[in-house]
Parts: C-alpha cells; structure tokens; sequence
C-alpha cells in the first residue's frame, strides 16, 4: 500500500529589525540608529546631553574620522555611553574628550601587520577642567612647567607654598619640574614634582608607546604623537590629575580622571562598557588587566549575558569599511595633539563649528539655571566664560562671534560681569 506524505514546505526566515539582533551584531549605522542605545545614553547622560545630540556629535565624529568606522560597533557604544555618563562631548571644538582609533598590530607570516582598530577615549585638558570647575568649590587652576633658570620653590607641611616665576622663553632649556595649583573657597591646594617623576608617568602612555615604535620604523608620525610635539600640555595636564586627588570630587570628575589614566595606558576595556553600562562609573571594573614583559593581554570584561533562544535572524550585511589612508591616519593623529591641548584651528574644526557652539550655549544655560547654589552657578558662569575666550584665543571664533555669545550668556542668565576677550587676537 502506498504511503501518501504531506510536501514539505520550507519556511522562509524573514529578516528581524535591526533591535532585535544583539548588539554586538549591529554595524556602526544600525548601532547609532538602534532605539536601544538611546535608551542606554539617556539613562546614562545627564539632563543637559540629550540622546539625540549625543548621537549626532558621534556621526559626525565617525565622518570626521573614518578609522572609527573600523572599530568595533561594541567598543563604540561602550566610549559613547562613557561620554554620556561625564556629560562629555568628544571631538568637537569644546576639547572635552577625543574618542582616537588605535591600530592594533600582530605578526602574519612572520611580520608585524595592522590587523584592526581599537577605539580609546582621551579625557582633554580642557574636559578636566570642565569637570573640576562643575564640584563648585574650584576657583581657579593652573598647571605648569619649570624649566631650568626659572625661580621656583615649594614646600610642603606648616609653611606650604609655591612660587614659580619664568624667566621668559621655554626654549633651549631643560625642564626640571611640574606643578599644579588650585584656588579653592575655602583654601588652596597645588602638587608638584620632579619632571624625572613626569616621564615615568609618560612612558607607560599608549600613544608615547606607539611612538616610539614609529620612530623604530623610521616613521615620521611619530614626531606628530602628543608627548613628542606638545610635552608641555601633556605634562601640564598629567598634573591636574595628580592634583585632583586633593581636590573635592564630583562622581562624574573622579571617574574621568581615573578613566583618563587608565585609558592613556590603553587599559580600559570599551566592550566590556558596551556589555555592562555601569562600568562607566567603575573604570577599574573595565581595565585591562597590565601586561607583564612577554605575557599576553587578558581582559577582566564581564562575562556576555546569556541571550534567550531565538529564531535565526537574517543578519544585516556590514558595510565594508573604509580604506585606511594617510589622510586617515592624519586625522588620527590630530585627535591625539588635541587631546593634548594643541589647538585646533578654524579649517580643522569644519562648519559644524557654529552649531556646536549654539548648542553648549544652550546647554550651559540649561546646566545654569538648573544649579541650585550660587557657588554652582559661578562654577558653570566660569566654565562657559573661559571656553569662550579660549576659543576666541585660539582663532576658533571671531570677535563678534564670541561677544554674541557672551551676550546671549548674559541675557539669559542674568550675570553682571561681562568678560570680553582681549582685542588684536582671534580670527580674522
């Protein structure tokens, strides 16, 4: 007797939404696109930097800077939500934070080879200070340099204090020590040491590292890296973090200086933030763990969560990434000088210039009006003034501009004092 079957029928696998795929399977569009990385900023940022805004700084960062296209989506998410959690926006004309593509190299048939990209986030000079000047209690800070022939003297103890008077140009003389000093309300505070201290700091740096690999390959990059081309910014900004561990703290200002630290050693880990968010206010929990001489590097990420069975999906096709160009590799390089304090000039900076500033205008006033003490409010008075005129110093705004902003300051935030940049500099 002959058996009749039902035919088969093959069942057709429709493609799922990009936010039902992991997030470790998304490309670098879907990621910025995903309703759930929204989600992760806004519970992550605080009220003055929306999502929205946070995500379009990124794109244009990635336009900017195509290497970070290459970088793991993952490791992306975790720099960003970092951001997110400073209330910090990378690679815009603020000098906040740089997010910087690192290559990452390994032996292929017996040679060294590029075989991808890391991402690290570089908290700037001017981030810290930002940071510093939100606890309220900061007045003013400065860090320095002392180079031979300079009258400089420091004590510690009952009779603490700190006296440094340059004796003009820094060229042709050898630095002998750093400082960094710190008026307070109800005091003050400085730090200070040997520079011999200063260089040990700097050969641990990742990007020093990577340097002088260049210089061994008679690459002529490496002249270009932060600690090469602008030593004196770096080991400026080296001591704002020494002495922040004597200055009040905010959770969002001992986060950045720890993460910064880490992360100028290459040790933090962005996809274990990209997995586990609150990682971002635990830099320690996202280190690497340090290399020893000839082990190789492990991570102390979190373990990936478990993902519920599911139908297969129709994975969405990544777009190849961009070809990797001295152009590109420039503009790396760049990211990192800025990093270090080296100003950015007008032509650098592109026509997103204008609307960043709109933007921290309205976001300071925000941040302003929402202070709940008048030691808040001069904190964020003192930040947004000394971003205009350091902008206006470096020729990133004309003088009508930063007056314009300074005067839309002014009206909205009702403050008296009117701090004008000096005439003769800025942009022509």
């Amino acid at each position: 007797m002959n058996q009749m079957t039902a035919p088969s029928q093959a069942t057709a696998v429709r493609p799922q939404p990009s936010h039902y795929l992991p997030i470790q399977d998304l490309n670098i569009q879907q990621l910025l696109e995903d309703p759930r990385v929204k989600t992760g900023i806004a519970e992550a940022a605080p009220q003055h930097l929306s999502p929205q805004r946070l995500l379009r700084v990124m794109t244009q960062a990635i336009r900017k800077t195509p290497l970070l296209a290459k970088c793991s989506p993952l490791s992306l998410l975790g720099a960003m939500i970092t951001c997110a959690s400073l209330g910090l926006e990378p690679n815009t004309p603020l000098g906040h934070a740089y997010l910087i593509p690192f290559a990452k190299r390994a032996k292929v048939d017996g040679r060294w080879q590029v075989v991808g990209y890391e991402i690290n986030l570089i908290i700037g000079y001017q981030g810290l200070i930002d940071l510093a000047r939100r606890t309220g209690s900061l007045v003013s800070i400065h860090a320095d340099v002392v180079y031979e022939g300079d009258e400089f003297s420091y004590e510690y103890g009952s009779n603490m204090h700190l006296r440094h008077v340059p004796i003009g140009t820094r060229e042709g003389r050898k630095p002998t020590h750093a400082y960094a000093h710190a008026k307070l309300e109800d005091g003050e505070a400085f730090v200070a040491m040997p520079y011999a201290e200063v260089l040990r700091i700097r050969d641990n740096a990742q990007a020093y590292k990577e340097a002088m690999r260049q210089k061994t390959e008679n690459d002529s990059r490496w002249k270009t890296a932060p600690w090469i081309a602008y030593e004196h910014e770096m080991s400026s900004k080296t001591m704002v973090r020494q002495l922040a561990k004597w200055l009040p703290k905010s959770i969002e200002f001992a986060s950045a200086v720890q993460m910064d630290s880490l992360a100028e050693r290459g040790l933090i880990n962005f996809e274990a933030i990209g997995e586990t968010p609150a990682l971002a206010h635990d830099p320690e929990g996202a280190a690497h763990e340090e290399k020893t001489e000839g082990a190789a590097e492990t991570k102390t990420a979190a373990p990936a969560k478990p993902q519920p069975p599911k139908a297969p999906a129709a994975k969405a096709p990544e777009p190849p990434p961009p070809a990797t160009s001295e152009e590109d590799e420039r503009e790396a390089d760049r990211l990192s000088r800025a990093a270090a304090g080296d100003p950015v000039d007008a032509e650098e900076t592109g026509e997103v210039a204008a609307d960043d500033w709109d933007q921290y205008l309205g976001k300071m006033v925000a941040e302003y009006q929402g202070s709940k003490t008048q030691s808040d409010k001069d904190g964020v008075n003192a930040t947004f003034r000394d971003a205009i005129v350091g902008a206006y110093e470096r020729k990133e705004i004309d003088e009508a501009r930063s007056n314009a902003l300074l005067g839309t300051w002014q009206q909205n935030t009702g403050t008296k004092t009117k701090i004008a940049p000096p005439k003769g500099n800025g942009k022509k």
